[in-house]
């Protein structure tokens, strides 16, 4: 939602599939740039393979970027036209 598409990319399903089990992700992208820094943060503690090192949904809740965010204490920046359009036309595919 940070963007409107997932930080996994790929030429074809199978490639992003193995990159989502593998870890392989990226922040690529013009519409990545406008995300702030503690935003990326919390994407990659969240998406960390190791389920010991992965925090849990309260240590989440914890996180400073998420706890200004809830409180208003960051200010609201625009969404680009490109990420409004990638999230409209995001979709699953059927196998």
């Amino acid at each position: 939602m940070l963007c409107g598409y997932p930080p996994f990319n790929g030429p074809n399903d199978n490639v992003i599939f193995e990159r989502i089990i593998s870890g392989q992700f990226s922040f690529a992208g013009p519409e990545w740039a406008i995300v702030s820094s503690g935003a990326k943060d919390l994407l990659m503690k969240m998406l960390t393979l190791d389920i010991k090192k992965r925090p849990s949904a309260a240590e989440v809740l914890e996180d400073p970027w998420l706890k200004q965010r809830a409180h208003n204490q960051l200010p609201d920046r625009p969404l680009a036209r490109n990420s409004l359009n990638n999230f409209a036309n995001f979709f699953v595919r059927p196998n």
